[in-house]
């Protein structure tokens, strides 16, 4: 049994999906990043650091991203502000970064932390798809990530050192 604040498994960290973030929220007092959703599906167990959602009309909420066409998600009926389309879970509903265990998606909602826009840089690789996503809904998924403000970042495949 793991004593209080001990955690058994070693869990995803935050500095793996997000890579920078932008102070201008905290100076201006602006929600320009992260805001609490709810995310419905039946019984799917997530971790709550880097999994992405979009938003269904027919839902009227955000459900887990497959391969939705993300044009069709409704910008105008989106929660989340200037109608952000996609969402990337960063943590549970405590708040950014909490990722202690999995979280169960139902199908009444389960509130989570998003972050959705403004000035961030996220890491490709930590961005965690289902095994359904094809390369093409995750390059989807990206670009749209980008188009609400956020910078994808990938990691180099193999770095030379040079000296001089």
């Amino acid at each position: 049994m793991p004593t209080f604040g001990q955690i058994d498994t070693e869990r995803k960290m935050y500095s793996e999906v997000l890579t920078s973030l932008s102070t201008e929220h905290e100076e201006q007092g602006l929600n320009l990043n992260f805001d609490t959703v709810s995310v419905e599906a039946s019984d799917v167990d997530i971790e709550p650091l880097g999994y992405p959602v979009i938003y269904s009309v027919a839902a009227d909420n955000f459900v887990p991203y497959v391969a939705q066409d993300i044009a069709a998600a409704d910008a105008d009926d989106s929660p989340l502000p200037a109608g952000a389309r996609v969402a990337l879970v960063v943590g549970d509903y405590r708040g950014v970064g909490f990722n202690t265990e999995d979280v169960t998606l139902v199908a009444a909602g389960t509130k989570v932390t998003a972050l959705f826009g403004g000035s961030a840089g996220i890491l490709a690789s930590g961005v965690d798809f289902d095994a359904g996503t094809n390369a093409a809904a995750q390059a989807a998924f990206l670009k749209q990530l980008e188009v609400q403000g956020l910078t994808v970042a990938k990691e180099a495949a193999d770095i030379a050192v040079k000296y001089i």
